[in-house]
């Protein structure tokens, strides 16, 4: 009978241990799904956060970029995107899209100074970027056109002096001719 009751105990118990681990298994496999669970709210909270920083960037940078388009094309062409709470992940959008402006407007300063050097007089001003494309084209014309202005310029200098020299021959010669009448007058009177 000790024996008998050993065993039973002994099976006993170990139908405890075994209810005991499974309550344990299922308590740990619980937690492991919360925390779990938790982890997944985690990064998806986080995630959202990140789209919507994101989200909140592009808008300011696409608003930065229309209004940039809006003032260049009114005549601006200063006018830069300003990285001015862009993150640093970000800035690399302003500053390529600076570059495009550069590119694309430092041509036409260069001609428009060129243009306002030859208001003042300087005809040998000319457009020396490199370039290509229609910024190529463009300083070709502009070049091309100021040598032919300068050109013009130089026949109407050459005329300007011929007809100078002209004007001086002419008055030489009436002298010449009012000398002359004036001598034959003094003998006619004589």
């Amino acid at each position: 009978e000790d024996a008998e009751t050993f065993s039973q105990e002994t099976f006993g118990l170990m139908g405890n241990i075994k209810t005991t681990a499974q309550d344990e298994s299922s308590s740990l496999t619980n937690t492991l799904i919360t925390v779990t669970g938790i982890a997944l709210i985690v990064n998806i909270v986080i995630s959202i956060v990140i789209a919507l920083e994101l989200g909140r960037q592009i808008k300011a940078l696409v608003t930065r970029a229309q209004d940039a388009g809006d003032k260049i094309g009114n005549g601006d062409l200063e006018h830069r995107i300003s990285e001015d709470g862009i993150t640093v992940e970000m800035r690399g959008v302003p500053r390529a899209m600076n570059g495009i402006i550069e590119a694309m407007t430092r041509p036409v300063s260069e001609a428009v100074g060129v243009i306002d050097q030859m208001a003042q007089g300087v005809l040998t001003a000319r457009v020396v970027g490199d370039y290509s494309g229609d910024h190529a084209k463009l300083k070709k014309a502009l070049n091309s056109s100021l040598v032919s202005f300068d050109g013009i310029v130089g026949q109407v200098l050459d005329a300007a002096a011929q007809l100078k020299t002209g004007s001086e021959q002419i008055a030489m010669a009436s002298q010449n001719l009012s000398q002359s009448t004036t001598q034959q007058a003094g003998a006619v009177e004589e």
